[in-house]
């Protein structure tokens, strides 16, 4: 069986995804640079930390929105699981903003607050934004390469990100997270691509398998 997925309909979340994944991805690269080379990564640094965290916040408002548009567009496809799960990578980055809030309202890393938010969010990234990358693969509705960037950056993350924090115990280090900010670049460019498809109307893709259709 196959479904028409009128590209037309959906070409400004797909661009909004695009440009703000895009934006939010790419900011925070300088931001993570300053906190290793500049030594702001702790509220001990004063105005330099508050600074970061702030342009951390905006970065994160950015993915929080593209997310949010990646959903409107329904990347995941029309099953119930695909597009809770992309719901529930929006609900953790949802969390994620509101714990940077916090962090910044505080002034603390470590107020009950701030951890709860933070490791409830960071945790529901894991399994939400695997199954939605999943879900986009199968969907069909982003084109050719365009289908793997988010499920890539999920594998990633939980893999060289996830497993050694509960291996180790240890924090990922500056390369692993610039790796995993530049999977979202990825995911943002494949939305932003799509978006310019537009003009050449429908596009008839796969029906998602029943597993994604409940």
């Amino acid at each position: 069986m196959t479904t028409t997925w009128k590209l037309s309909a959906v070409r400004a979340p797909l661009a909004c995804a695009g440009v703000s994944l895009l934006a939010g991805s790419l900011l925070w690269q300088p931001l993570l640079a300053a906190e290793h080379l500049a030594d702001v990564a702790h509220p001990s640094a004063g105005v330099g930390w508050y600074l970061d965290q702030a342009g951390f916040l905006v970065a994160m408002l950015l993915l929080l929105t593209g997310i949010g548009a990646l959903d409107r567009a329904r990347v995941a496809g029309s099953g119930r699981v695909g597009r809770w799960a992309l719901r529930g990578l929006l609900l953790a980055w949802a969390l994620l903003v509101a714990g940077e809030i916090a962090q910044l309202a505080t002034g603390s890393e470590t107020a009950p607050l701030v951890n709860a938010l933070q490791g409830i969010g960071g945790l529901l990234t894991y399994p939400s934004g695997l199954v939605a990358g999943v879900a986009v693969a199968l969907a069909g509705r982003l084109q050719g390469w365009r289908r793997w960037p988010l499920l890539a950056t999920a594998v990633y993350e939980t893999v060289v990100i996830l497993v050694p924090v509960l291996v180790t115990n240890s924090a990922p280090n500056w390369a692993a997270e610039a790796v995993w900010q530049a999977g979202w670049a990825l995911v943002g460019a494949a939305a932003w691509s799509q978006a310019h498809e537009a003009a050449q109307g429908p596009v008839t893709t796969p029906t998602a398998p029943t597993i994604l259709s409940t």
